[in-house]
């Protein structure tokens, strides 16, 4: 899958509609910052979506973030960068191990 790609990781409950963490790949776009450069922004354009397994109230942002990798990676994504903290919880930059697929699961080493 091409193109750019940021994770977003809700841990906050005034964000959430229940009692679990969300987990959102949106595909970006480049925009004009309006001093002659360009940024990345998250469009509304979902590529992938998780629930994780820890609960808002459980107040664990490491926790969250780690179990958002292992479902990223569970399902052909990877992070690239650090985790950024947000009012929402956290984003990070992920792309697509489109390396999986052409090498397969079981030729990593």
């Amino acid at each position: 899958m091409d193109g750019h790609f940021t994770a977003w990781l809700t841990t906050g409950p005034l964000f959430l509609d229940g009692e679990f963490c969300d987990l959102t790949v949106l595909r970006d776009e480049r925009v004009d910052d309006g001093a002659g450069s360009t940024v990345w922004v998250s469009t509304d354009r979902q590529v992938f979506h998780a629930l994780t397994g820890t609960r808002h109230a459980d107040n664990d942002t490491s926790g969250a973030q780690a179990e958002a990798e292992a479902l990223l990676r569970a399902s052909g994504w990877r992070t690239v960068g650090c985790w950024d903290v947000v009012e929402s919880g956290g984003c990070v930059a992920v792309e697509f191990a489109t390396w999986l697929w052409a090498v397969g699961p079981d030729s990593r080493s």
